[in-house]
């Protein structure tokens, strides 16, 4: 009788070098199709962050160019209004003349801002400071009047020129706020006074 045929069934030599081989056989098939699998998904996760990328990417570069639209809209606006004679003229009385046509000239003002913002809601508020000591002299909100901005970047820098303060906190109010400028000027080239447009954030 075979040597072999003495041992038993669970030992013998040609069924371990089976499974032997099958094991290997498994795990190096597992070993590979994990790492196919690993390499698909990275693969895919990258591929989709790309394309979210540039979806956003697109979508904020429409946005800003929006939003830059917005913006000049209401500055050419703001400019506009400063340059009409009849705002310059009742300014130079606002500051000057004799109490009651201080006053008249205030209503004319402030009717005019009003006017402004009813045709273009995305202005919420038109205030006219003064040249100097930033005193708000005419606004369409009525309880701004009498106040003072004179540290406000908006108004030292729209006292020559054009100027866009982008978001910030109004010191005032306690409110974000985005502010466009401008100075009014009188004929001879002289800062009577500075036109400030509060925008609407809830457009943004």
């Amino acid at each position: 009788m075979p040597v072999f045929d003495k041992l038993p069934r669970a030992v013998r030599p040609d069924q371990s070098l089976v499974a032997r081989l099958v094991g290997s056989f498994l795990t190096v098939s597992v070993l590979t199709v994990s790492f196919v699998a690993l390499v698909a998904f990275v693969e895919a996760r990258r591929a989709l962050r790309e394309a979210i990328t540039d979806r956003l990417m697109t979508v904020a570069v429409g946005k800003e160019g929006e939003l830059i639209r917005w913006v000049d809209q209401q500055r050419d606006l703001t400019e506009f209004l400063a340059g009409l004679p009849v705002l310059r003229d009742d300014a130079m009385e606002l500051q000057h003349a004799p109490e009651q046509r201080m006053i008249d000239a205030r209503d004319r003002i402030e009717r005019l801002l009003r006017s402004a913002i009813g045709e273009r809601s995305d202005l919420e508020k038109l205030s006219l400071l003064s040249s100097v000591g930033g005193e708000v002299i005419a606004s369409t909100n009525r309880a701004r009047p009498g106040s003072y901005r004179v540290n406000d970047l908006f108004y030292t820098r729209g006292k020559t020129e054009t100027f866009i303060q982008n978001v910030y906190t109004s010191l005032v109010t306690g409110r974000t706020a985005l502010t466009i400028a401008t100075p009014v000027i009188d004929a001879a080239g002289t800062t009577v006074a500075v036109l400030a447009g509060d925008l609407d954030l809830a457009y943004l």
